[in-house]
């Protein structure tokens, strides 16, 4: 989508300087969306994993409790057939592995196995290196962090 088709979305109730300002906001997120996208796409690549492992793999990486295909499911707001897909994709090739509830025999979880873990390190490590942050001061990080979040919320129904 380019700053012209954005503009026209925001032209209605507000000044025309408003809806540009909107506008270019929306296409400077979306331009630097892009290029973390295509920096994940790439890595995950590399690894013979599909683009949509990102999620997923970042929810296994960073919980700090057991994971379940339910919890997953939650978690990525998609259907536990749709989320068990993914988990059986990501086990097939050698990303995820299932192993019994620490806590619920009866239960499975999903766990990164080494190689999901050099995924994961692999694509922060990639992020990283692309510098988009490097001219913020870990202050002005924890403030854009704080409008992201914001218009996340705005933005969901």
């Amino acid at each position: 989508m380019k700053l012209n088709d954005i503009r026209h979305l925001y032209h209605g109730n507000m000044t025309e300087t408003a809806a540009d300002e909107k506008a270019q906001i929306i296409q400077a997120l979306l331009d630097i969306a892009g290029f973390a996208q295509a920096t994940m796409a790439a890595t995950l690549q590399d690894f013979d994993a599909p683009t949509s492992a990102a999620p997923a793999l970042r929810i296994l990486a960073t919980s700090q409790a057991p994971v379940t295909p339910r919890d997953l499911a939650r978690l990525l707001e998609r259907d536990p057939s749709t989320a068990s897909l993914i988990a059986d994709k990501l086990e097939q090739i050698g990303l995820v592995a299932r192993q019994p509830h620490p806590s619920d025999g009866r239960k499975r979880v999903l766990v990164l196995t080494e190689r999901g873990h050099r995924l994961w390190d692999t694509l922060r490590e990639r992020l990283h290196e692309s510098a988009i942050l490097d001219d913020m001061t870990p202050a002005e990080r924890q403030g854009l962090l704080d409008l992201l979040g914001r218009m996340r919320a705005k933005g969901r129904p």
